[in-house]
């Protein structure tokens, strides 16, 4: 692996983007208005790379649409005790050595932002707030996010006129921007910062973590792990079977059977998960050391990550 690149914005105490303010955390944490539109990509914890796939540029409110807007409308109620919201976490401080650029600053074909994407999907299934972890270039990234916010009319334009007749999840969603001074220590040090982030937040029951580079993961991918239904659960015509999300919830979708994103982590278990997490591998051997629900989304889309250029 090729030393670590010298760290060009995000470290604590550096503002990313002008005018947000800093935390008095590790990381700095600035807040956006943001909405849901495209499907997004990813960098997070725990799953297998897949290089070589082209960039795909997937619409949050496609898949299983009535079955994403199901859980937007179900998602404040989550939790126990009064915590009641699940957040998404984007993990998107990599350097990118294998893709020659931070996945971060990426666009598919279509000149889609992969960051942008990503903080949509999460938002279309109603995770809020959208925390997302930049590092490598994080100033660039952070204005790609202030820009989303400029072209919030054509995302929600684009996304409403791509969602088939089930309907939409939430278009909306808070957008905090983390930028993790520690970023070249690998995945697991944007893991820390997000989760510290989370933490933050009183009112969360768990996180969907996603990476800032799988580019076919949809609203509707999130929404299943995170509602628990899969694709057999239901008879047809049946009530929706929604499992609650509480602080002890560990989740993970995998694609014909194959472990990927997004991992919906409980609040219970964030602290030890901070506490533990070292390296590039993110919570992949917390994961492996304990049960883990599996729900299969391989009907949705491919899950697959992107390392290389095509």
């Amino acid at each position: 692996m090729p030393p670590p690149e010298p760290q060009s914005a995000g470290t604590a105490g550096t503002p990313s983007t002008a005018g947000h303010a800093s935390t008095g955390s590790t990381a700095e944490t600035a807040k956006f208005a943001s909405t849901a539109s495209t499907a997004g990509t990813a960098e997070t914890a725990g799953t297998p790379s897949t290089a070589g796939h082209a960039s795909t540029g997937s619409t949050a409110g496609t898949g299983s649409t009535a079955e994403t807007a199901e859980f937007a409308r179900t998602a404040s109620t989550a939790g126990t005790a009064g915590t009641t919201r699940i957040a998404g976490l984007v993990l998107a401080a990599g350097a990118g050595y294998r893709y020659g650029m931070p996945k971060a600053l990426v666009h598919d074909a279509a000149g889609r932002s992969w960051l942008q994407n990503a903080v949509d999907v999460l938002a279309a299934a109603g995770c809020s707030p959208v925390i997302v972890v930049l590092g490598a270039r994080g100033a660039e990234a952070a204005a790609l996010l202030q820009a989303g916010d400029d072209d919030l009319a054509a995302r929600k334009t684009a996304l409403s006129d791509s969602a088939p007749a089930g309907g939409m999840g939430q278009l909306s969603a808070s957008v905090l921007v983390v930028q993790a001074a520690d970023w070249a220590e690998g995945l697991s040090a944007s893991l820390r910062a997000g989760l510290r982030c989370a933490l933050d937040q009183p009112d969360l029951a768990a996180i969907a973590v996603i990476p800032v580079d799988v580019p076919d993961l949809n609203a509707a991918t999130v929404a299943r792990v995170v509602s628990a239904r899969t694709a057999t659960t239901d008879a047809p015509g049946a009530p929706a079977s929604m499992a609650a999300v509480t602080h002890d919830t560990l989740r993970q979708a995998r694609f014909a059977g194959r472990p990927g994103h997004p991992v919906v982590i409980g609040r219970s278990h964030w602290a030890v998960l901070i506490e533990t997490v070292t390296g590039d591998t993110g919570a992949r051997p917390y994961l492996r050391a304990h049960t883990v629900e599996q729900i299969e989304c391989g009907d949705l889309g491919t899950g697959v990550d992107v390392d290389q250029p095509r």
